[in-house]
């Protein structure tokens, strides 16, 4: 007895331990969750009772220098739908939540297959109105029904490749972690079948659509939104739930980026252009594509890259408090793509605001959105404008015209030169000396955004005109003869040259070689420039002459190193301060490689040819150093971005004989090359000055042509052969321009031009640099003087 009675008492107190086991167990989950994952557990079960909406943010505009409108967002509305009605999916849960609602006494004894026999009863009623509801937002979109089902089924592909990608990466992060075994968890499956946010999310189906249509949308929810509020709170329905006329449709404020001056009506006086283009008559030039390559586009696609964190961290979602991050850029977004648009993307955008609506109290709590700022740009639009029409076909400038060449009209023009009507692309720059401010930087042929998005193969494909291509700043152009003002100021600077020194010009440099090396002057006239001057040359006579002579002995005494030193301090070559536009690639320019270069290489370098290049921007910006005696501003787009300078400390006697140089060869009538042009007529050759504009009182111009040769441009043609689709020389005309308003003639804008495969720099680009000092003029950043001056000899003289 007493031995059973003990088995009984060891039996009780071991299920004794089991049952405390078991409630300990059951503690310590409950408190693991509770005091581990209450607050977790809390957030997301207080989430499902939470509604936020996005409050949309008015992106910024560009403007000019002068407060013109570049670019601006444009009122307008989009139309989204859930992702669960894009799907269909709608159909089924309204048709489940039906059945329910009907059958409600019974529904906790009905089977999972009863309980969706009963929905599916429902279904037809549900997916005629979903057809319905298509049916009238394809009317009030105006657009055609399979043209909204196609929209729907993109969206259906795109948010399936997300998701598909994400529980994908998923597994095999998993897999990583816990290995195969680990795969069969509930959690995972909780997890793998959580819904991703693109699928609880709207879908934009119908972008930019005008008022009348948003607000009919928005009248026909909120009715139906109203509707069922009053029916949760009398419980009264005529016996049929109120379903909205457009389920799942919710309309959105969403400025369309316009561009109200990309196209601008030009009139040209073309009483000072040269004899055969020259008219009494004024010309109307419409000029589309205004600064484009600067203000730049949108992309309405949204990419991984753009919500990563300067750290190089995706951007979180969320903030801090669990509240949507209003910089996260949603898949529905547009972003800046290029030029201004993207460089000033963070100062432009803003932060969207969140409206948070629980869905219990209806309480509403508002987080208001960060308008985007505006941004102001250096550039002049008009100005922008106008020197962009007289680059067009209309005037005639930058058209090949019989008297660009030198070349007999029985000479063979080379495979791919130009010839006569063929239009000319190019770039100009002009720059603001006292400032660095670029008031205008034109990109020849230059494209509309329209034509962007409807013919991209005739902007992204075109060899020979590139229009997608910004030559102020992208494209390599051999400098030629404009840069021996700078390798002038850089041999004086270094005590290789003295400016009362004078040099002979013999027509070729190396006595034993007489083809090589050779003058301009005796390749064209057989003589050379001691002989026109009738005396050797000093510094200003070698710029006013274009003596190559000099400059390759200038390059003989700097040496490779000391020449490609003054390069890079004027801001040539990959290791140069850069000027950080923001408007993309910017050509770093280049320069020869000393390990692998000889001695002639300085001799080229001292004309600006051999194994150097740079661009129009270069060009402009080392004319404004050489104005400002050598202090150097970074050229700059944005009117409040800091001024940044530098001193390259050049001898001032220097920069005088190069600016003396520079004065001579625009108003010299001998011996000069940037003085005039010689026109065939049938009466004969008429010279004609290039600077006409002189002849306003008070204006100055310090002018060099230059005649670069150019690489060819090389494709293949239908049979698979390389063809040469352009060659010739680069024509430039790079100068600076003033008046005497401040009492004594002083540079005050710096211009650089340039016509790809144009031949001369003083035929071709000379006229066109004298319009652009024309356009300074009439635009007032020039002034006349009051005092009546002489006209400048030589115009028109046969």
């Amino acid at each position: 007895m007493s031995t059973s009675l003990s088995m009984f008492h060891r039996r009780l107190l071991l299920l004794g331990a089991l049952l405390a086991f078991g409630l300990v167990a059951l503690a310590w989950q409950l408190s693991r969750w509770t005091l581990t994952h209450g607050g977790e557990l809390k957030e997301k079960a207080e989430s499902y009772l939470v509604s936020r909406q996005w409050l949309p943010i008015g992106r910024g505009r560009i403007l000019d220098r002068d407060g013109v409108v570049l670019a601006e967002d444009r009122p307008s509305f989009n139309v989204s739908v859930d992702y669960n009605v894009i799907t269909g999916e709608w159909a089924f849960s309204q048709s489940y939540w039906r059945a329910r609602r009907l059958n409600r006494e019974r529904w906790a004894t009905l089977t999972r297959v009863e309980r969706r026999d009963l929905a599916e009863q429902y279904m037809p009623d549900f997916e005629g109105r979903l057809n319905r509801m298509w049916n009238e937002l394809a009317r009030l979109g105006g657009i055609s029904r399979d043209e909204l089902d196609e929209r729907r089924d993109a969206v259906k592909k795109r948010v399936q490749a997300i998701t598909g990608a994400y529980r994908k990466n998923l597994l095999s992060k998993k897999e990583t972690e816990a290995g195969p075994s680990g795969l069969d968890s509930s959690g995972l499956r909780d997890e793998l079948d959580r819904p991703v946010a693109e699928e609880l999310m709207p879908h934009i189906l119908l972008r930019d659509i005008d008022d009348q249509t948003a607000f009919t949308i928005i009248r026909s929810t909120q009715d139906a939104a109203a509707e069922a509020d009053d029916i949760g709170r009398t419980g009264v329905s005529g016996g049929v739930e109120p379903t909205p006329v457009l389920p799942g449709v919710s309309v959105s404020y969403a400025g369309t980026r316009d561009y109200p001056n990309s196209s601008r009506i030009v009139t040209l006086d073309r009483s000072t252009f040269p004899g055969p283009l020259r008219s009494d008559a004024p010309v109307q030039v419409e000029v589309e594509g205004v600064a484009t390559h600067i203000v730049g586009w949108m992309r309405g696609r949204i990419f991984a890259e753009d919500n990563m964190l300067a750290t190089g961290e995706p951007m979180p979602r969320t903030l801090e408090d669990g509240s949507p991050n209003g910089a996260y850029y949603l898949e529905t977004e547009s972003i800046g793509s290029a030029g201004m648009e993207r460089a000033a993307e963070r100062e432009l955008r803003g932060v969207r605001g969140v409206r948070t609506t629980k869905l219990d109290t209806r309480e509403q709590f508002e987080r208001a959105p960060v308008p985007g700022g505006d941004v102001r740009l250096t550039i002049d639009t008009q100005l922008q404008a106008t020197i962009q029409a007289l680059l067009s076909p209309m005037t005639g400038l930058a058209v090949v015209q019989p008297w660009h060449s030198s070349r007999q009209d029985d000479e063979e023009l080379p495979r791919g030169v130009p010839t006569i009507g063929e239009r000319l692309a190019g770039a100009v720059v002009v720059i603001e000396v006292d400032t660095g401010e670029v008031l205008a930087m034109v990109s020849s042929p230059t494209f509309t955004r329209e034509e962007l998005k409807e013919t991209p193969d005739a902007v992204f494909h075109d060899r020979v005109m590139t229009p997608a291509v910004n030559r102020a700043i992208s494209q390599p152009y051999a400098p030629g003869s404009i840069v021996k003002p700078l390798v002038l100021c850089g041999a004086v600077t270094d005590g290789k040259y003295n400016i009362t020194e004078r040099i002979a010009c013999t027509g070729h440099y190396l006595p034993n070689e007489p083809n090589i090396l050779r003058c301009w002057t005796e390749k064209q006239f057989g003589t050379n420039h001691s002989v026109l001057f009738q005396h050797d040359v000093d510094g200003s006579d070698a710029i006013m002459g274009s003596c190559n002579i000099f400059f390759y002995e200038m390059g003989k005494r700097l040496g490779l190193m000391g020449i490609s030193g003054w390069y890079e301090k004027f801001g040539v070559g990959p290791h140069a301060a850069r000027w950080e536009l923001g408007l993309g690639y910017e050509y770093e320019g280049a320069l020869p490689d000393g390990a692998k270069s000889g001695p002639s290489d300085a001799y080229l370098l001292g004309i600006g040819q051999g194994q150097i290049a740079w661009t129009p921007m270069h060009a402009a910006d080392a004319y404004a150093t050489l104005a400002r005696a050598g202090i150097k501003i970074r050229p700059r787009l944005l009117k409040d971005s800091p001024t940044i300078t530098s001193d390259l400390r050049l001898n001032p006697a220097g920069v005088e004989q190069a600016l003396t140089g520079l004065r001579r060869a625009a108003t010299e009538d001998q011996n000069s090359t940037a003085h005039h042009i010689t026109i065939p007529t049938l009466r004969g050759p008429v010279r004609e000055v290039i600077f006409n504009v002189l002849q306003e009182p008070g204006l100055h111009v310090w002018a060099k042509s230059g005649t670069a040769d150019a690489s060819a441009i090389v494709a293949k043609d239908e049979n698979g052969r390389n063809r040469v689709m352009r060659d010739g020389d680069h024509a430039w005309c790079v100068l600076l321009c003033g008046d005497e308003s401040s009492g004594s003639p002083r540079p005050k804008y710096a211009v650089a031009v340039v016509a790809d495969y144009g031949g001369s720099g003083g035929r071709v680009s000379g006229p066109i640099a004298n319009q652009v000092v024309r356009a300074l003029l009439n635009a007032g950043y020039l002034k006349r003087s009051a005092r009546v001056e002489i006209a400048v000899p030589g115009d028109s003289r046969p």
